[in-house]
């Protein structure tokens, strides 16, 4: 389970901070929304063969929309 949570927080977090960067407007390295939302896709789908409950997998889900850039 740890290395389910590790997939998912690792691209999740980079994201998050991607996020905050284009914010800021401090994305000097070529980040986009695009770039964000990948990272953010790329955590759910390590939720998709996770044997983590599927309670806590909807919860995680949650947080990581809330890290998507529309």
């Amino acid at each position: 389970m740890r290395a389910a949570l590790r997939a998912f927080g690792v691209p999740l977090g980079e994201a998050y901070q991607l996020r905050d960067d284009l914010h800021d407007r401090e994305g000097s390295h070529g980040a986009t929304p695009e770039t964000v939302n990948r990272l953010v896709e790329g955590a759910r789908t390590a939720l998709r063969t996770s044997p983590i409950d599927p309670t806590a997998i909807a919860a995680l889900d949650q947080l990581a929309s809330l890290v998507a850039m529309a």
